[in-house]
């Protein structure tokens, strides 16, 4: 039920038994109801709050599979969904954006992560999310799998 009223969709039922995970998720549904009814009550909060956010940094996939190929030990986190992922995947982690807020713990914030989607819409999203949330190395993968495809050619 609380499932419904939060109107966010989670793989295997939202974990109603677990009060910390719970508690996280209506924190921070109930911030970002707040910073939307501020941007549209106060457009200068809104300008503040968007100057206030860094730019998350791009990735090109070229330079990633170079970054890969010589060694370096970079998480890939992958924000599509289940089918997706069976359908190609790059060997990342699968934490599609919707189980994002609930699957935090499953991530190293002392990693470097790049993130990927489809085509980077997604995966910008979630840098954004983790960078909001105390994840200082995260990097977006520009133009997602589709542009990482273009350099396994």
């Amino acid at each position: 039920r609380l499932q419904s009223l939060l109107g966010i969709e989670f793989p295997g039922g939202f974990p109603e038994s677990d009060t910390e995970a719970v508690s996280a998720c209506i924190r921070r549904v109930v911030s970002s109801l707040c910073n939307i009814y501020l941007e549209k009550a106060d457009p200068i909060h809104a300008a503040q709050q968007e100057q206030s956010m860094p730019e998350i940094p791009q990735i090109s996939a070229k330079e990633l599979k170079n970054r890969l190929d010589a060694g370096e030990e970079i998480f890939i986190l992958d924000v599509r969904e289940p089918a997706e992922y069976q359908a190609a995947n790059m060997g990342g982690k699968l934490i599609p954006l919707n189980s994002l807020p609930l699957r935090l713990n499953e991530l190293d914030r002392e990693r470097e992560i790049v993130v990927h989607c489809h085509a980077g819409v997604r995966s910008q999203n979630a840098a954004e999310f983790l960078l909001q949330n105390g994840f200082a190395k995260v990097a977006n993968l520009s133009g997602g799998i589709l542009a990482w495809g273009a350099v396994q050619s």
